[in-house]
């Protein structure tokens, strides 16, 4: 295994667990808390998350475009890291479109004044997270399967 093998295991597989474990376990259990401190909880978690998953997600898509630009035959792995690469950057793309302003709105929220439509907000929020999670997973299952079929 060579260093972009490595890299192209660890990088989109943080990323994809990160996002599909934030999704299934942590926001569950902030839906729990009362609605003060749930936006609060939430702001303080899209400053930090905000700030480290945008340059994994373009990291990841780079690293797996480097390592799809290596295959010369068309085969099954060839063809799955393709489909990584496509999930990625759709994931990448849903992130863009989906959740920024979401996200910003979300940030720019008064925790003692809510907004009328704050639970429409968040309901949105939540399925455009379990969209980009899904789609991330999906990927690095596609990637992981890639490199299995590369290196047997």
């Amino acid at each position: 295994m060579d260093c972009l093998v490595f890299f192209d295991l660890v990088v989109p597989g943080f990323l994809a667990c990160a996002e599909f474990g934030l999704f299934l376990f942590w926001r569950p259990s902030v839906r729990g808390l009362m609605e003060r401190e749930r936006v609060e909880v939430e702001q303080q978690f899209l400053r930090t998350f905000n700030r480290v998953i945008p340059p994994l997600t373009g990291l990841s898509v780079l690293l797996i475009l480097i390592y799809a630009l290596r295959f010369k035959e068309n085969n099954a792995a060839n063809r799955a890291v393709w489909s990584s690469l496509f999930f990625f950057s759709a994931a990448t793309a849903s992130s863009i479109w989906l959740n920024r302003a979401v996200d910003a709105e979300i940030t720019s929220w008064d925790p003692e004044r809510l907004p009328i439509n704050w639970k429409s907000v968040w309901k949105r929020h939540a399925i455009a997270q379990g969209f980009r999670a899904s789609l991330q997973l999906l990927g690095f299952i596609l990637l992981c399967g890639s490199i299995a079929a590369r290196c047997a």
